[in-house]
């Protein structure tokens, strides 16, 4: 018999069109683990009857599912808030956080007020002339100590 994780994923993959000879389209991954890359309903069906705690970002709807546009932003924002990790053994002095010396929640509240705005991240960009990475990067940013909203764009 399936296990509960195999049976989640191919209604997942059935809902997505995705099954082919009863069985899910591996590119959908591992239900009990979603990457960052998965599809919102593979998030969506983990959050829901997998996790055991929820991760920050993260809040379920009054029917035990988050909201999609929630798992939407979660996945636009999260990656912004990771720590730095020291790494064991290395001998070098401990790595700075990512807000260096600032308050810890200014940049975070920075950040979230600008994209919570409409238009204010493409102003802010065109005011500087800044262009977006055309390669997304996930590695932790380095904030100044005296953070402003062009430092966070």
């Amino acid at each position: 018999m399936p296990s509960k994780q195999a049976l989640l994923l191919l209604s997942i993959s059935n809902h997505l069109g995705l099954t082919t000879n009863g069985k899910p389209d591996p590119r959908l991954g591992n239900i009990s683990s979603p990457r960052h890359k998965d599809h919102p309903l593979m998030w969506m069906e983990w959050a829901a009857k997998i996790m055991r705690s929820q991760p920050k970002g993260i809040t379920l709807g009054h029917n035990g599912y988050p909201y999609e546009w929630v798992i939407r932003g979660f996945h636009r924002l999260a990656p912004l808030f990771k720590e730095k990790k020291e790494k064991k053994g290395s001998g070098a002095n401990p790595p700075l956080k990512r807000w260096n010396d600032a308050p810890p929640t200014l940049w975070q509240i920075l950040t979230m007020g600008i994209v919570a705005q409409i238009q204010l991240y493409g102003k802010l960009l065109a005011k500087d002339g800044l262009t977006i990475q055309p390669t997304p990067s996930w590695e932790a940013i380095t904030f100044s100590p005296n953070v402003d909203e062009m430092e966070c764009v």
